[in-house]
């Protein structure tokens, strides 16, 4: 009688520690797919100042002389080496000097790659579309980037790219003229007066500004 309960407690111990475990993943990857809306700002807050101050070296050791199209997923920061002169959308002067890998593993929210954009104010660093932000709106659905975007607006609006206080995007301190790299990709047209307007209202903000 004894051998049987001490043999029937082994078993409901590995039952119970395999229902633990079980939780515990499945715990963890809704947490992953689903960051709650009260600490999702802190997340993509931490997640831009890490990726703001890794551009920076970037640009400090390779300088940016463009992006390729204008958005594109940041899945790129872990690379060690590559050939040729673009990594990801970004193209590179002095691709020698690339430091790789900068992270382990590239950020994410909500299962999605951050992305990186170019608008006529500049080049700004955004959750990837398809995430649903803590005020409910969903990038590139609720809220398109396109070129013309003012994102420098919409990181101070709450019903945009803003959530207590806390903007959910960055803009990059990156020397190459935007204006020229929208032009050189026929993504902007240089015909009445367009151009020059636009030229005149971009803004530069330095990273972690």
């Amino acid at each position: 009688m004894f051998t049987y309960r001490q043999h029937g407690s082994v078993h409901w111990s590995v039952l119970l520690t395999v229902v633990l475990f079980v939780a515990l993943i499945i715990t963890a990857a809704w947490q992953f797919f689903h960051a709650p809306a009260n600490k999702m700002d802190v997340i993509v807050s931490e997640d831009l100042a890490k990726m703001a101050q890794i551009f920076k070296r970037i640009e400090e050791k390779c300088n940016v002389t463009g992006l390729v199209g204008q958005k594109d997923n940041i899945d790129f920061l872990n690379v060690k080496s590559f050939v040729g002169k673009e990594i990801g959308p970004l193209t590179l002067a002095y691709p020698e000097k690339w430091e790789g890998p900068y992270t382990k593993d590239n950020p994410t929210i909500q299962g999605k790659f951050y992305q990186i954009v170019k608008t006529l104010k500049g080049y700004f660093i955004v959750p990837g579309d398809g995430v649903k932000l803590p005020n409910g709106k969903v990038i590139g659905k609720d809220i398109k980037i396109d070129e013309s975007a003012d994102l420098p607006a919409m990181l101070k609006d709450e019903q945009q790219l803003m959530y207590r206080g806390k903007s959910l995007g960055v803009q990059l301190d990156i020397s190459t003229s935007v204006f020229d790299d929208l032009l050189a990709e026929n993504i902007i047209a240089d015909d009445d007066g367009f151009a020059m307007k636009a030229q005149d209202s971009m803004v530069k903000v330095a990273v972690g500004k």
